[in-house]
């Protein structure tokens, strides 16, 4: 049997944008530079990543218990935008993919690095149609690490060499690659060498071409 294996965090859901501000106006309150081409390094990866890669050098400017409250108070203005978001916040066609897999009888799980993933698709209405989610509370390692998508195959029964993985971010590539799963690649990963399969976003294509992919 084959299953589907999503990222969440700009994949099923539009949250990018949240990050991001949540991020420079932490970092604005904290008196830390922004760097322009700073919010794609952000994508895919742990809080904590993020942080370390926010501060760079500066970090031996900030103690541990300010760093510990930095991502505090990144999550806090994260959240805050989350319990705003709405259905109408699901990525185009993600509904329809995940209704119509779940139609089909195809176990679909749902993996990220985030530890507000759960409430991310609760608040848009999508976890009832997700067969299993691992997040960051799950798992030992974030991405690239294959913790979390190696996680959802063993939750969903499937050997991780059945499962496509969706993924938007390298680090996220990197993490269904090395778990053993094949990956479709969309948004900014799209035309990753490693992915069997790639589109712009999940508005291009449909169940039959992920199910395509993952047989391949």
């Amino acid at each position: 049997m084959t299953a589907i294996v999503f990222d969440v965090d700009g994949v099923l859901v539009s949250t990018d944008a949240l990050h991001e501000h949540a991020w420079r106006r932490m970092a604005r309150e904290f008196g830390v530079p922004f760097a322009d081409d700073l919010p794609p390094k952000l994508r895919g990866v742990s809080r904590t990543e993020s942080l370390r890669r926010l501060l760079g050098d500066r970090h031996r400017g900030f103690s541990e218990s300010t760093q510990a409250e930095m991502l505090v108070r990144k999550n806090e203005l994260f959240l805050a935008a989350v319990d705003a978001l709405s259905p109408s916040d699901a990525m185009p066609n993600a509904r329809e993919i995940l209704s119509e897999l779940r139609r089909r009888g195809v176990p679909v799980a749902a993996a990220s690095s985030s530890r507000n993933a759960r409430r991310v698709l609760w608040q848009v209405e999508l976890a009832p149609l997700i067969d299993a989610v691992v997040d960051g509370n799950d798992v030992a390692s974030a991405k690239p690490a294959p913790d979390a998508f190696a996680q959802a195959a063993l939750r969903l029964g499937i050997d991780p060499g059945e499962c496509l993985a969706v993924e938007d971010a390298d680090a996220g590539v990197a993490s269904a690659r090395a778990a053993g799963l094949r990956v479709f690649a969309v948004g900014a990963a799209a035309g990753d060498e490693r992915a069997a399969a790639s589109a712009a976003s999940l508005a291009e294509i449909d169940a039959d071409r992920l199910l395509a992919a993952a047989t391949a």
